[in-house]
C-alpha cells in the first residue's frame, strides 16, 4: 500500500467519523441550537474530508479542482452564516 492510498483511507475514515459524530450530536444534544451546531460544524468537516479523499482517489484534475471549489464554498458559507464574513459597515 502506497502513501497516497493510506492518505485516501485516512481522509475517508476521518470524514465518516465526523459524519457519525454529527449524527450522534443531532440525536443526543438537548436543545435545538446545540443540534444545529453539531449538524453544521461536524458535517462540514466530514463532507470536506470525504470530498478530498474522493478527489485524491480519482485524481482527475478537473474533478479534483471542482471538489476543492466545492469545499471552499462550503467553508465560505459556514463562515458567512457565523458572521465572520460580515464587516459591520
Amino acid at each position: 500500500m502506497t502513501t497516497g492510498q493510506i492518505a485516501i483511507i485516512v481522509l475517508i475514515l476521518l470524514g465518516a467519523g465526523f459524519m457519525l459524530i454529527s449524527a450522534i450530536g443531532i440525536v443526543r444534544l438537548p436543545d435545538v441550537f446545540s443540534r444545529m451546531h453539531a449538524a453544521g460544524k461536524a458535517s462540514t468537516v466530514g463532507i470536506s474530508c470525504l470530498l478530498l479523499g474522493a478527489g485524491f482517489f480519482f485524481l482527475d484534475e478537473f474533478l479534483f479542482y471542482r471538489m476543492i471549489v466545492l469545499i471552499a464554498d462550503l467553508c465560505d458559507r459556514a463562515d458567512f452564516d457565523d458572521g465572520v464574513g460580515k464587516s459591520g459597515l
